[in-house]
This record gives C-alpha cells, structure tokens and sequence, in this order.
C-alpha cells in the first residue's frame, strides 16, 4: 500500500516499479564471486559457475535499445544509492459519459535517496531517460552524505524540470535529527568527511519545499 500524501489516504498499490539511478554496483561483464551467493553444494573445483552477475540485465537493455554495447550509455556507478519509485494505483472512479462508472489509475514518483556524486545522478538520470517533471516527492532516508549529497543536483533539476512544465512544487522529506557530519577515525584521530549534508535552507533554494 501507498499513503497519497495530498489525501492522507492510504491505496493498494496494482504495480511498483524500480529504477536503480545510483549504487556501487560496477561490473557486469564478469562472472559473480561465488562467495557473494554461493550455490548449495556448488564446489568451484569441479563444477564451474556460469551465473551472469546482476548487472548483465542492464548491459543486455542496452544491447537491445541501441544495438550495440555502447559505454556512453551505461551507468556509471558511484557510492550511495538513489532509487525512483513509481508506484501504479486505482484512484477514484470515474463518470463515463454513458451514465458507467470506470476506475482511474493514477501514478505516483517518488525519489528515494540520491546517491553521493550531483553530476553522477544527474548523467544517470538523463541515461535512464528519467522523466524529471513527473517526480514529485524526494524522501531521504538517512543523513550521510553518500546518501544526501546528491540532492544538489536533484532537487535543482526537478523543481526545474516542474516548474517549466508549470507543475506543482517538489516536497523534499527530511529528518528532524539534527545534521551531523560523518568522520573517519585513524590513528586515535578523527578526520571530517566532506563536503556537509545539504542544510533545509539549502534545498529550499534549489527549489524545494522541506517537510521535516
């Protein structure tokens, strides 16, 4: 089920759907390590794993759309994740000019997290020919900014991408934790890593409408 956040309503969801902008998955041409998910008495010595690793799916889309395995439009991966969720439900019923009622099926994207680079999510976005006005809501599900920093780019391409299209502003979901910045600690040493997490006020200037 899915809460429709402009009804507060909750409706059965007929079809979610996936699209994977951002994680640290890279290569798709070799064969998986066994050890990642290894096959019940699956012995390397004699038998051979042949699975194709997770990633040939994607390699495999390309090959059908352009014909070729062109790089250029493959993702390129970085640390963090981004997903976008569409998410396919019945609305209210309609009126039917014959006097019938029919059902309405709306969609809803939402974008989960973007990922730690702006112009990776940004490339892959426009790679997965990712319809940017059609987003409406952006939930963050964690301050680290390999989950944040990506909003930079987001956020800003969005809210434009809406307001060119005269759509109604994004909503960006936040936490009411205080930011607090990640650091490594080596050495009996603690070093900061950067850059920080978008501040509200700085995601209200790209565009959006914080909900904290």
């Amino acid at each position: 089920s899915i809460l429709i956040p402009a009804m507060q309503e909750i409706k059965e969801v007929k079809r979610l759907t996936i699209i994977n902008i951002v994680d640290n998955e890279t290569d798709f041409l070799s064969s998986p390590c066994q050890c990642c998910k290894p096959i019940p008495n699956l012995s390397s010595k004699k038998v051979k794993d042949t699975r194709p690793c997770i990633y040939t799916q994607e390699s495999a889309t390309v090959l059908r759309q352009h014909k070729s395995l062109d790089f250029n439009k493959i993702c390129t991966p970085a640390h963090g994740l981004s997903l976008l969720l569409i998410v396919e439900y019945d609305d209210d019923d309609v009126q039917k000019e014959d006097g019938n009622s029919q059902t309405k099926t709306s969609c809803s994207h939402l974008l989960f997290d973007a990922g730690l680079d702006p112009n990776v999510w940004r490339q892959n976005a426009e790679k997965l020919n990712v319809d940017l006005k059609m987003i409406d809501r952006i939930v963050l599900s964690h301050y680290h900014i390999d989950h944040s920093n990506g909003l930079r780019s987001a956020v800003k391409d969005i809210s434009d991408a809406r307001s060119n299209h005269a759509l109604s502003g994004l909503t960006v979901d936040m936490h009411t934790s205080k930011i607090v910045s990640r650091g490594l600690k080596t050495h009996g040493k603690i070093y900061p890593m950067k850059p920080d997490n978008p501040t509200v006020e700085e995601i209200e200037n790209l565009g959006g409408t914080v909900e904290l």
